[in-house]
């Protein structure tokens, strides 16, 4: 049987995520003018093809367009089995006659008759929905399994990928894509909220702290870019180990954590914790070209003196560049 091309899942080292490719024609007059492609985490299709259920045991499965299953309840994980595959091969052989037929498919799974609906998605892959003979024989067979197939694919394809696909997309349009942190935009959209909460009075209570790593340019010209980039991975590494939701890259090397309702308590236990996940990291990684060293500056929101947001980050700022020199001037000791 010939199998469908498309885009398989495969990693994305850049966020660490499992992602399926989409690339969507653009077409004018009858000519493709172009395509639009996007990438998507492969988690959110999993998850929702796992919830998905039919009466008491019926249940969704997700094969890619090569015909290996990504997603099966009684998978133990949701990597490719290369045995679960070719022990069950016949249930991809039925899910592409369900597809390319629009029909219902008769199986057999541990000696029990079952029935299989199947649509394929716009990148090729297989979402089948199955169920018991049994439970359909409860009511009228064909009918019932049609439109309740047709209703959870109806949901799953229109309701599910559409919104979430536009709501994952406009969640990427936030992420730096060198570290996973927060981009640009997510940090303008969190300092603008804070200052609407500012300007109309509201109680609000903050702090922030500003990160710079030291030396970035000397590594840029003694090894390269690329170990730049290592070394701003490695910067964001031990951030989130800190601050994961509440880190933002503003700059080349530049980070801002905006902390909402952090006591001083916490806020000197955080810092202390950072100091000594960048210790650590050093010693596991002492290559000097991976040497990693940041400064780091925070302060609190005063409601009395400061007018807007910028106000605190600056005094963050200020205190982060007298970090950097007070590392720097012990670096040479």
């Amino acid at each position: 049987m010939e199998k469908k091309h498309g885009c398989p899942p495969y990693y994305n080292m850049n966020v660490n995520l499992e992602m399926i490719s989409f690339v969507i024609p653009i077409i004018h007059d009858g000519n493709v003018i172009g395509v639009v492609g996007m990438d998507i985490t492969t988690e959110l299709l999993y998850e929702n093809t796992e919830s998905v259920t039919v009466y008491d045991t019926g249940y969704a499965f997700l094969m890619d367009n090569e015909g290996n299953f990504v997603y099966h309840p009684e998978m133990q994980s949701n990597k490719i089995s290369v045995s679960f595959n070719e022990e069950h091969v016949y249930l991809y052989e039925k899910s592409m006659l369900s597809a390319e037929n629009q029909t219902v498919e008769q199986y057999q799974w541990k000696d029990m008759d079952k029935r299989l609906i199947t649509q394929s998605l716009n990148n090729g892959m297989l979402f089948t929905v199955c169920i018991t003979e049994d439970e359909i024989m409860q009511s009228q067979k064909q009918m019932i399994m049609r439109s309740v197939a047709v209703i959870v694919l109806v949901i799953f394809v229109s309701i599910i990928v559409t919104v979430k696909l536009i709501k994952l997309i406009v969640k990427l349009a936030y992420i730096d894509a060198l570290t996973g942190l927060g981009n640009e935009n997510a940090y303008r959209e969190c300092v603008d909220n804070i200052n609407r909460q500012i300007i109309s009075k509201e109680d609000v209570d903050f702090a922030v702290v500003v990160v710079d790593i030291n030396d970035l340019k000397k590594v840029n010209d003694s090894y390269g870019h690329e170990y730049g980039d290592i070394l701003i991975q490695n910067a964001a590494s031990v951030l989130k180990k800190v601050w994961r939701k509440d880190s933002y890259r503003i700059g080349g090397d530049e980070f801002a954590v905006v902390l909402m309702n952090a006591d001083n308590v916490k806020i000197k236990k955080d810092i202390l914790l950072f100091e000594t996940e960048m210790e650590t990291f050093r010693k596991q990684n002492g290559g000097e070209e991976f040497y990693l060293q940041m400064a780091v500056g925070v302060t609190v929101y005063n409601p009395e003196t400061d007018v807007e947001y910028m106000d605190v980050f600056r005094r963050a700022d200020s205190a982060m560049y007298e970090d950097k020199k007070t590392k720097k001037a012990e670096r040479k000791i």
